[in-house]
């Protein structure tokens, strides 16, 4: 998996399921401070395009995290790529993450809260999207820090990658590293 996390700036890429972890959960890397573990209350995908080729699929868009402290939304600019395992699970083997970039004017304000329930298909996408598109459910960050810390130490993988499956993209990301 190529993963580009969000509040990266020492080591930008990760290219290994430890420093993925180290980014989400455990905080190995110096600049790592579990971003899962932040109490986040929601996320939500504005899918912007996506692309469906056989076993592969592209996405990019904006997700929006609201944070349950102060009930500020904060955008991120992503690309997601997913291929299809030997089992038919939609893995994501592409993570790239980035705070949108604002002209050097320091923080953006957030953006205003929208409902949106679910990625649009564009309309020429076959009938059956791959599931790894369509998660636009709110997740409970703090079940999947949990849940990811298990799998680093010691719990099964299968377990919780199943009960990572549940927490929305951060649920696919980790869930792809197993």
């Amino acid at each position: 998996m190529l993963f580009k996390p969000t509040k990266a700036s020492e080591k930008e890429f990760r290219l290994t399921p430890g420093e993925a972890y180290s980014y989400f959960v455990t905080g190995q890397e110096v600049e790592d401070k579990g971003f899962a573990l932040h109490p986040w209350t929601k996320v939500r995908f504005d899918n912007k395009a996506f692309v469906v080729d056989g076993d592969t699929a592209f996405s990019m868009g904006n997700y929006y995290f609201t944070d349950a402290k102060t009930g500020e939304e904060t955008k991120v600019d992503f690309t997601f790529g997913y291929n299809r395992d030997l089992l038919g699970n939609m893995r994501i083997n592409l993570h790239h993450s980035s705070l949108p970039y604002n002209g050097g004017a320091g923080p953006k304000p957030a953006a205003p809260a929208l409902a949106v329930a679910a990625p649009a298909a564009p309309a020429a996408a076959p009938a059956a999207k791959p599931a790894a598109v369509a998660v636009a459910a709110p997740f409970d960050a703090a079940a999947a820090a949990k849940s990811a810390t298990k799998a680093v130490t010691g719990g099964t993988a299968a377990t919780a990658g199943e009960a990572l499956m549940g927490a929305g993209a951060l649920g696919l990301v980790l869930n792809s590293l197993l």
